[in-house]
């Protein structure tokens, strides 16, 4: 009895950190759903990429942009498995936008700090969208940032003023390409 409660110990404690970013989603609904044709949106494996895409299209309704049925046409918002060696995505390329397979894919170095994760969203759904890399001016589509940036202005009270600016140029631009 005691090697029994032991082992279902071992695999309780052990199994959800390795497994936990690949678990954050009901993968059989979401086939089914899609089997079905009533799938809405992107399969996401990440649920803090859940929280941020809807963050995402909250923004985009502030600056006048309704993104929701243009996003729900994206196949997949994946965050790299750690699972996938060698990594798909390594040093500063923390994000990829494959437009023909209609797909994101978020490096797992992005899992770090959430608002680096944040950043790479914001950046690789605006990209999908049709803002260019490095737009001027916005550096949160730049990908190889200047040395000594952070993010921390993403998760700030009292960076609102560099969140505004932010946010207005990358809204700005998206305007452009989506309207």
């Amino acid at each position: 009895m005691k090697k029994i409660i032991l082992i279902v110990l071992i695999i309780t404690v052990v199994s959800p950190p390795i497994f936990a970013q690949e678990k954050q989603f009901n993968l059989e609904k979401s086939l089914s759903e899609i089997d079905n044709g009533t799938h809405k949106g992107p399969m996401l494996n990440n649920k803090d990429v859940e929280i941020f895409l809807k963050e995402f299209l909250q923004e985009s309704e502030n600056y006048g942009l309704l993104l929701l049925p243009i996003i729900q046409n994206i196949n997949f918002i994946f965050v790299e498995p750690s699972s996938v060696v060698p990594a798909q995505l390594t040093g500063d390329n923390l994000g990829k936008v494959d437009i023909s397979h209609k797909l994101i894919l978020l490096s797992k170095n992005c899992l770090l700090d959430n608002n680096i994760l944040k950043a790479t969203l914001f950046r690789e759904l605006s990209h999908y969208l049709g803002v260019p890399y490095d737009l001027e001016g916005a550096g949160i589509m730049s990908i190889k940032k200047p040395e000594g940036y952070s993010y921390d202005w993403l998760g700030c009270n009292d960076a609102v003023e560099i969140q505004e600016f932010e946010y207005y140029r990358l809204f700005a631009e998206l305007k452009k390409h989506v309207n």
